[in-house]
């Protein structure tokens, strides 16, 4: 039996197969809610500490190393998350992305699945609350790994203009425009 509480979907207490590990047990519970971490869940076992994972290293890079084997009365914990930030606009995978410490804009980035092919990749803007107002940013392509997010920021990434550098076009009464 292991006990899975905090922001779930199902929390509860949970009778699983002996080989089960973390992953399989928050399978079983339905998985984090939309206010739950995905980058801490925390193993107990006799009331100590033994494991802290973050699905993004196995949802983005496949690394499962942290995906203990489970024994009987384990709790999981899923906390709510910390600092959690928006990406808009041209890349593979829009939507929220939770920020941990140190990480960069690069790093979000890389979770959304990097650039479309029509992304305007040399700048992105950014919404942010200060402790009076709100404000807009704009960061350049060159500093996207020093740029360090912030909780509720939304990024949108723009997409390149719908221009040629290279064609000429010829309309009216000719044999064959275009």
């Amino acid at each position: 039996k292991v006990n899975i509480v905090g922001e779930l979907n199902n929390p509860g207490t949970f009778t699983i197969p002996s080989i089960a590990t973390v992953f399989n047990a928050l399978y079983a519970a339905g998985g984090p809610t939309t206010k739950g971490t995905f980058r801490n869940i925390q193993v107990y076992r006799s009331g100590k500490l033994v494991s802290e994972l973050d699905i993004y290293q196995f949802l983005t890079k496949g690394q499962d190393g942290s995906n203990l084997g489970l024994e009987d009365n384990d709790v999981i914990l899923v906390r709510p998350y910390e600092q959690r930030i928006e990406i808009q606009g041209a890349v593979r995978i829009p939507g929220y992305f939770e920020v941990k410490r140190g990480e960069t804009l690069s790093d979000m980035l890389y979770y959304a699945g990097g650039f479309t092919e029509s992304a305007f990749k040399d700048n992105v803007s950014v919404r942010r609350s200060t402790d009076i107002q709100k404000m807009v940013e704009s960061i350049s392509g060159s500093n996207y790994d020093k740029f360090e997010p912030r909780d509720g920021d939304v990024y949108l990434v723009g997409e390149i203009m719908d221009f040629y550098t290279n064609r000429v076009q010829v309309s009216g009464a000719v044999l064959r425009p275009g």
